[in-house]
Order: C-alpha cells, then sequence, then structure tokens
C-alpha cells in the first residue's frame, strides 16, 4: 500500500459514520467498510462510470455540472475524486447541495502526485481548499496534510526550483468540513 493511501485509510478509520452517505466517485473503492463505525440507514453511489466490478451507481453524475441528486445527505465522501474535475467551483457547489445543513463533508486531495494520464485535471492548496469551503457554505472541522514519505527528495526539488520558498513536505489534504449554509 502507497505512503498516501496509508495515510488516507488510516484517516477514515477514526470515523464514525451514521445516518444517510452519498460516496461521490467511489465505484472502484466505496466508502463502506472503511470507516471506524458505520451505522448508514441510507448509502448512495455517485460517479460517473455505469458500472465497475458489478457496482452500478444510484446516480451517473459529471460533478463539473449542476446534477439532478434531489436527496440531501448526513455525510458526503469525495476521496480520490476531485483531481477528475475542472470546476472546483461547480463541484463544491454540488457537494454543498448534497449535504445536509449541519452535516459533514470529508474529502482527500493530493497536491503533489504522479498525474493520471487523461483524467487527471485539478490540485489544489490547503488555502484553495479552505477558500473554496467558505464560498460554498462550509466550515473547515478537519484539515490534515498528507505528509510525502522522503521529505528531503521534495526539499532538493525545492532549493533546485525557488530560492525563496521551500517545500514542508505537504503533498495532499484530508479534509472534515461541515455545512453551515
Amino acid at each position: 500500500m502507497s505512503n498516501v493511501r496509508k495515510q488516507l485509510e488510516n484517516w477514515l478509520k477514526t470515523k464514525d459514520v451514521n445516518g444517510s452517505v452519498l460516496d461521490v466517485g467511489g465505484i472502484h473503492l466505496p466508502i463502506n467498510g472503511r470507516t471506524k463505525t458505520w451505522d448508514v440507514d441510507d448509502y448512495k453511489l455517485l460517479d460517473l462510470k455505469a458500472t465497475f466490478k458489478g457496482r452500478v451507481p444510484d446516480y451517473k453524475e459529471d460533478i463539473n455540472y449542476p446534477t439532478r441528486v434531489d436527496k440531501k445527505f448526513d455525510n458526503v465522501f469525495c476521496i480520490e475524486a476531485i483531481y477528475q474535475s475542472y470546476d472546483p467551483m461547480q463541484v463544491f457547489k454540488n457537494l454543498n447541495t448534497w449535504t445536509k445543513l449541519g452535516g459533514r463533508m470529508f474529502l482527500s486531495v493530493h497536491f503533489m502526485f504522479p498525474y493520471h494520464v487523461g483524467i487527471d485535471c485539478l490540485r489544489l492548496t490547503k488555502y484553495g481548499i479552505c477558500r473554496l469551503c467558505e464560498l460554498n457554505g462550509f466550515e473547515v472541522v478537519q484539515l490534515i496534510p498528507r505528509m510525502a514519505a522522503k521529505l528531503e527528495v521534495l526539499e532538493e526539488f525545492s532549493r533546485s526550483e525557488c530560492r525563496t520558498q521551500r517545500h514542508h513536505g505537504e503533498i495532499g489534504y484530508l479534509l472534515e468540513a461541515k455545512k453551515i449554509k
């Protein structure tokens, strides 16, 4: 298991999940069974793909556009999926639309990561994530940096590319936010 995957799975294992769940982009690796507790009465899957390994999404939608999902959920997970989007403002508007007031949104993003040929569109800094949350009615509850396994490699890269800024080892982020409006 990769360094970033270990960090993600360890973080998910700290989350108690109950009520309803929308799993955005989870057709490849659904969220159920990956959290600390799972007391879910309604689990729905939203993905662009029609099917994968026998799983069929409840909603086949592209998160770059307004969707037809008219239901609100207690928990919305968007794990390892946002990098495929090219319109982060619309994605966060959708996340807000799908989340109940007071509900939670969970997001994982890469900042530095080998790109996926043909589908990789977006990398976000922690400042960008926080601003998108703020502009779209979410309050950040937890923002955890995903750290590089070999910090010395990033430090060398940083020194060779920029004289004024140094890399702090953050290669992505794990976010929990609460919908406040």
